[in-house]
């Protein structure tokens, strides 16, 4: 396994790729304002699963982005939400 930081994200190569730390997906959920369960939740899987992820399984690599798109959403929503009522 190689280790590899950048930004103060940290990335783990193995045979099968970018592994997302687990300090840093915590991070993300912070950010998101979501919980775990909220997490497993909306995507339809098991919280146990999620909440494996980092420490008896590593975090599937599609985590990281769907996080990061979802944090933009939400703020886009509030950008949308500020300037409706002077658009209308």
């Amino acid at each position: 396994m190689i280790l590899i930081c950048f930004d103060k994200i940290v990335y783990y190569f193995n045979y099968i790729g970018v592994v997302l730390d687990r300090d840093y997906f915590k991070v993300l959920l912070e950010k998101a304002g979501l919980s775990k369960k909220d997490f497993a939740s909306k995507l339809d899987i098991s919280y146990s699963t999620v909440n494996g992820w980092g420490s008896t399984q590593n975090i599937p690599y599609w985590v990281q982005s769907w996080l990061e798109n979802y944090i933009k959403a939400k703020d886009m929503d509030k950008v949308i939400n500020a300037v409706e009522p002077y658009i209308k």
